[in-house]
C-alpha cells in the first residue's frame, strides 16, 4: 500500500519596513511647464493624491496582522496533519506485516495439505489449519477496509490543508504586490512634488529679487522671473 506523503506548501514571507513615501532630499529643478498658479494647484492636487495613498496604504498594511495569524495558525494544523499521516503510516506498516505473516503461512498451508493427505488427523489437521486461515483473513478484510477509510480522512486533511496553504499564498502575494504598487506611486509623486516646490522656491526667490530691485529690467531681474516663473508671467 502506499503511504501518503504529506504535500505541504511552505508559507512564508518578509513583511519589509518601508518608509510609504520618501521624501526626496534632492530632485534637478524642472523648468516650468505652466505657470505659477497653475504649478500651485498640480501641489495641492498631489498633496491630496498623496494623502489617499496613504490611506490606502494603512488599509492595506492592516491585512498584516491578520495574514500573520492565518500563517501561524496553518503552520500549528500543519503538524497536527503531519501525526495523522506518522499514525497512519505506522497502522499501514503493521497491517502490511499482518498480511505478508497471512499470506507466507497460507503458502506454508499449501504446502502441507495441498495433496493427497495419509490420515484422517492430517486431513483433520488441514482443515483446521485452513478455517483458521480464512478467519484471519475475514479480520484482515476487515482491518483493511478500515485502514482505507483512515487513509481517506487523512487525505481530506491533507486536501483541506493545501486548500487552506495555497488560498493564503494567494492573499499573501495580493497584498505585497498592492504594497509595491502603492509605494511606487507615492515615490512618483514626491519626486513630482520636488520638482515642483524646486520650481516654486526658485520662482519666489526671483520674485523676490524682483521686488528688490530699483531697475528689474535693466538688472535682469525681470528676465530671471520670467525664467524661472513662466515665459508670461507678469509680476504686476
Amino acid at each position: 500500500m502506499k503511504k501518503l506523503v504529506l504535500s505541504t506548501i511552505i508559507v512564508s514571507f518578509m513583511f519589509v519596513s518601508m518608509i510609504l513615501f520618501p521624501m526626496l532630499s534632492s530632485a534637478i529643478a524642472a523648468k516650468p511647464d505652466a505657470e505659477k498658479p497653475e504649478s500651485v494647484k498640480e501641489m495641492t492636487t498631489l498633496l491630496k493624491a498623496d494623502k489617499a495613498l496613504e490611506t490606502e496604504f494603512d488599509l492595506n498594511e492592516a491585512k498584516k496582522p491578520r495574514l500573520d495569524q492565518r500563517k501561524s495558525d496553518l503552520e500549528w494544523s500543519a503538524k497536527a496533519v503531519e501525526k495523522e499521516i506518522n499514525k497512519w503510516n505506522a497502522a499501514n506498516a503493521r497491517l502490511q506485516t499482518k498480511i505478508d505473516k497471512w499470506g507466507s503461512d497460507v503458502t506454508a498451508h499449501n504446502i502441507r495439505c495441498d495433496r493427497t493427505v495419509d490420515t484422517q488427523s492430517e486431513y483433520d489437521r488441514c482443515n483446521r489449519s485452513k478455517a483458521a486461515l480464512d478467519s484471519r483473513k475475514g479480520t484482515l478484510q476487515g482491518e483493511i477496509q478500515y485502514n482505507d477509510n483512515q487513509r481517506a480522512t487523512v487525505q481530506g486533511l491533507i486536501d483541506n490543508q493545501d486548500m487552506q496553504e495555497e488560498v493564503l499564498q494567494r492573499e499573501i502575494d495580493a497584498y505585497k504586490a498592492h504594497r509595491k504598487e502603492l509605494v511606487e506611486a507615492g515615490v512618483k509623486i514626491q519626486a513630482r512634488l520636488a520638482e515642483i516646490r524646486s520650481y516654486l522656491n526658485a520662482c519666489d526667490e526671483a520674485i523676490a529679487a524682483y521686488d528688490a530691485s530699483p531697475d528689474p529690467m535693466k538688472d535682469g531681474t525681470m528676465e530671471r522671473m520670467q525664467a524661472e516663473c513662466g515665459s508670461t508671467f507678469d509680476r504686476n
